[in-house]
């Protein structure tokens, strides 16, 4: 079966936020991933060094190349690249990519079918275009962080990034999907200019749409969904656990006070005044006498929007999780079984998710090429595909990233040959990787200017 993006080929040039997330959720569904970084990567310090970190959200189902585009040479490399490709991500601030020669202008000279996607956080217009900022200060500005609390509260940051990956990285996917369609119809590419901001204002709709229509200032903890009734909340159980409530339908709500037995509550669902706290009292007395797995079976037998609170290491045990392949384990060629977060497509006639893991070697200047050979056999003998992505050099010798994937159609016949050329031409024969150049398909690469790379064997 094929994978739905099967023969799409995406240049990632974002590193972190939304344009990973948007990178690793087409390599999911097959799309081929070249992620695209500097050369010393290392250098920058943390956060930095979780790219080399095989659980962070954009290393998997993709391959991963060093380039230094502040040089020509490397700058042709990444041209000869976007011939190939279908779509660009970058992630720069705005003007960036064009004094490193990767703008939608002269990569559309290149590959005049490109779809180029630019996500940046305020956007490529607007006074704020060049402000510097983060996930906090998108979702402060677009109105979700004031929201987001207790009434009478301080704002309370949510407990994961909602810029970067709900709004950002699905806005981001969504319309280069939509671009690419495009593109089947008129044979021409597209600039899509994703803005973070944007992205956080769409995704308050709920909200700022009453206020533009009747001019009602929504309040923190003071509308229906941030936690004004008692029927759509969160109560503390008597393990000091937590359930979630959310029975806003009334017949929901029926259901829900028949079997906390007070179904005298039952007329009053959108009561004001005494009677809301009355209900919201006798809803924390009671939900204190059972734990909260008690109260999830109990709940759960009639219809009444109700799920537990759960922790993160809570996650891979829940069996609908397990069912849903939202947590799947597979085997990694030095670290035994390992486990990380499934994906959210499920499409008929698809596999879905390949199960790509990501091993970083760090050999050392000598005995590296051994260790790297034995490695790779390693993987091979698992049923993996090993694809030398990218080598760059580093006060610890030699480090390695090593794309090992899952057999599957659309990484076998370029992973395969690529390893057959780099372990038979480059490491058996002892070509000089450390310095000095190698030449590829009769072209010099200069490995101390921008670092090796196979972007010719892709």
């Amino acid at each position: 079966m094929a994978l739905v993006l099967e023969g799409i080929r995406i240049i990632d040039l974002t590193w972190l936020g939304p344009g990973n997330f948007c990178a690793f959720t087409f390599g999911d569904l097959g799309a081929d991933v070249i992620e695209v970084y500097e050369a010393h990567p290392e250098r920058r310090g943390a956060p930095y060094t979780m790219l080399l970190d095989s659980a962070r959200p954009g290393l998997r189902n993709c391959r991963t190349i060093g380039i230094d585009l502040k040089s020509a040479a490397g700058r042709d490399v990444f041209y000869d690249l976007v011939k190939t490709a279908d779509v660009v991500m970058e992630g720069f601030r705005p003007g960036v990519a064009q004094r490193l020669g990767a703008d939608y202008e002269t990569v559309k000279q290149v590959n005049p079918r490109i779809v180029y996607a630019s996500l940046t956080g305020y956007g490529q217009s607007g006074p704020y275009r060049d402000l510097v900022g983060h996930d906090i200060n998108y979702i402060a500005m677009g109105g979700l962080l004031g929201l987001t609390g207790h009434a009478g509260g301080a704002p309370v940051i949510p407990g994961t990034v909602l810029a970067d990956f709900a709004a950002g990285g699905m806005s981001a996917a969504i319309g280069i999907l939509a671009s690419l369609l495009s593109r089947e119809r008129t044979g021409q590419g597209r600039f899509v200019d994703m803005s973070m901001l944007d992205a956080v204002v769409q995704l308050n709709i709920l909200e700022i749409n009453p206020y533009l229509s009747g001019g009602a200032v929504p309040h923190r903890g003071e509308n229906m969904f941030s936690g004004k009734y008692p029927w759509y909340n969160v109560y503390e159980t008597k393990d000091g656990k937590y359930i979630s409530i959310g029975a806003l339908e009334p017949w929901f709500f029926a259901n829900l006070c028949q079997l906390l037995g007070c179904e005298d509550f039952i007329p009053h669902q959108f009561d004001e005044g005494e009677k809301l706290e009355e209900m919201f009292r006798y809803f924390r007395q009671t939900f204190l006498t059972k734990t909260r797995d008690e109260w999830f079976a109990l709940l759960r037998q009639k219809d009444t929007c109700v799920a537990p609170v759960y922790d993160i290491d809570e996650l891979e045990s829940d069996p609908h999780l397990s069912a849903r392949r939202m947590i799947l384990e597979s085997e990694h060629p030095t670290a035994g079984r390992v486990k990380q977060v499934g994906s959210m497509h499920k499409l008929s006639d698809s596999p879905g998710i390949s199960g790509v893991e990501i091993l970083v070697l760090k050999p050392t200047l000598l005995g590296g090429i051994e260790r790297t050979l034995a490695m790779m056999d390693q993987a091979e003998s698992l049923g993996l595909d090993v694809v030398i992505s990218s080598s760059f050099e580093s006060s610890l010798g030699i480090w390695t990233m090593v794309n090992i994937a899952e057999t599957s159609a659309h990484h076998t016949a370029a992973g395969l040959d690529t390893l057959k050329w780099f372990k038979t031409d480059v490491l058996k024969n002892k070509l000089p990787i450390e310095n000095g150049s190698i030449d590829i398909d009769r072209r010099t690469i200069q490995t101390k200017d921008f670092n090796f790379n196979l972007l010719n064997k892709l």
